[in-house]
């Protein structure tokens, strides 16, 4: 006699459902926001150009050229900054120290926070970046491409 004599058998086990491909550039959403993730910047750029439909892909490509575009920024901004200090004598080698630590900090982070990007893409999953997560809604929300997880926009208050 069983233990639980109500209980029914556990049903067949549900497969999700398959990942939509994409019509413009045939690749499955999934794929389409991991590679856009995986080469910042330039992947982005691509993967935003020819994506026109998916909106997974088209968020995870603009955070990629968000994310890569910053990176590329605060790279010139640190060289810029530490060829400056070099000229100070004692000070500016103290500061130029500091700048590399924290500079060391910040690319660790967002090494982090792209390995992560790239994970959660490939998995179909919308992953938004710290800082730059609501930027990219916001200029979606411009373009008129809202991600999946965006609530709509309020009518203007009279």
């Amino acid at each position: 006699m069983s233990e639980f004599p109500n209980s029914t058998p556990p049903g067949p086990p549900v497969s999700p459902a398959p990942p939509q491909t994409s019509e413009t550039t045939g690749l499955p959403e999934n794929v389409a926001a991991g590679l856009a993730e995986l080469f910042p910047l330039l992947g982005g750029i691509v993967i935003f150009i020819l994506e026109k439909k998916s909106k997974l892909a088209r968020f995870h490509a603009m955070q990629s050229i968000y994310f890569g575009a910053g990176m590329f920024l605060l790279s010139i901004a640190v060289t810029i900054l530490s060829a400056i200090l070099a000229f100070i004598p004692v000070l500016g080698r103290i500061l130029g120290l500091l700048l590399g630590i924290a500079a060391f900090f910040v690319w660790i982070a967002a090494f982090v926070f792209w390995i992560i990007a790239v994970i959660k893409a490939f998995q179909g999953v919308e992953y938004s970046m710290p800082v730059i997560g609501n930027a990219v809604r916001q200029q979606l929300a411009k373009l008129g491409a809202a991600p999946v997880g965006t609530p709509p926009p309020e009518p203007p208050a009279a």
